[in-house]
């Protein structure tokens, strides 16, 4: 395991952010395992993924961002089989990200683990970014997040907890 993720594989064909499926076809079923996932504000989250380094260097335009954002899948696809059954055990938010996390080291039975905070940039307003268009079609394709987490766009970057 590799920050929360497969790293190799295992042998299966697995990348780091596999699907529900692709696990379990894998793997099988995972009784007796602990089985966790973060939830963040999707419109938030894709505007972070974009300029995240791990990318290089990203250079906006409107038309590089929503090509971004339609190749990005919605978290139900890693969390859920494919009847859409919610397959994790707990969902930590990213906005309470340590405490969440407090909670799966305590349900494990160990002591607190710190979680550095990685990768921190200046926030940006992400209002400007995305287009009514863009806007919507994110509200459709990441609707399971947004209802799940009470995620909204109108959302600020204090109350996403970044």
């Amino acid at each position: 395991m590799h920050r929360f993720a497969v790293a190799d594989g295992g042998g299966f064909g697995l990348e780091k952010h596999s699907t529900w499926n692709d696990i379990e076809t894998a793997y099988g079923a995972l009784p007796g395992y602990l089985c966790f996932a973060t939830i963040r504000n999707p419109f938030h989250k894709l505007v972070s993924h974009f300029f995240s380094p791990h990318r290089g260097e990203a250079t906006y335009s409107s038309e590089n961002f929503e090509k971004f954002v339609h190749s990005v899948r919605p978290l139900e696809d890693y969390v859920c089989n494919g009847d859409g059954v919610l397959k994790t055990d707990m969902l930590l938010r990213f906005e309470s990200l340590a405490e969440d996390f407090d909670a799966v080291c305590h349900r494990i039975g160990i002591g607190h683990v710190p979680i550095p905070h990685l990768n921190q940039r200046q926030h940006r307003e992400i209002s400007c970014l995305y287009g009514d268009r863009l806007r919507l079609f994110v509200e459709e394709r990441h609707a399971f997040e947004i209802n799940i987490g009470g995620y909204s766009f109108d959302q600020t970057v204090d109350e996403a907890g970044y």
